[in-house]
This record gives structure tokens, C-alpha cells and sequence, in this order.
């Protein structure tokens, strides 16, 4: 995994909010990431296509469908 701040327009100040963060609990969705880290937009993007931020949903809401799928 490459160093945190290797990524275009994420500093150090981001980087060690972005630990302490983690460290405080799991995110729960793309929105609480950037939410909780204070990253731009454009950063979290650049991780979701760099697949650093896993399956996360892009928001907390459910969904009226995410009630209804088969198990």
C-alpha cells in the first residue's frame, strides 16, 4: 500500500487525521470518510478508484431496495 501522501492533493495535516480517525472506529461510508477526515472530494475519489477504500457504500442511507435483497 502506498504512503498516504503520495496521493495528489492529500497532505500530511489529512494523512494523520485520516489514522486518527480509523483508530477512533471503522467508516461507514464513503460520506462519513470524507465527513470524518476533512479529505476533498477529489481525494476520495482518487482512493475509491485506487480501491483503498474497499467496499465502502458511497452513503450511510439505506436504501428501501437494500431491505428487500435476498439472502
Amino acid at each position: 500500500m502506498p504512503s498516504l501522501v503520495s496521493l495528489d492533493r492529500l497532505d500530511e495535516k489529512v494523512a494523520d487525521q485520516i489514522v486518527e480517525e480509523a483508530r477512533i472506529g471503522p467508516f461507514t461510508s464513503r460520506d462519513d470518510y470524507k465527513s470524518r477526515t476533512k479529505c476533498q472530494q477529489v481525494v476520495v475519489n482518487n482512493m475509491s478508484r485506487l480501491g483503498l477504500l474497499g467496499n465502502l457504500p458511497e452513503s450511510s442511507q439505506l436504501s428501501i431496495f437494500d431491505l428487500f435483497k435476498p439472502e
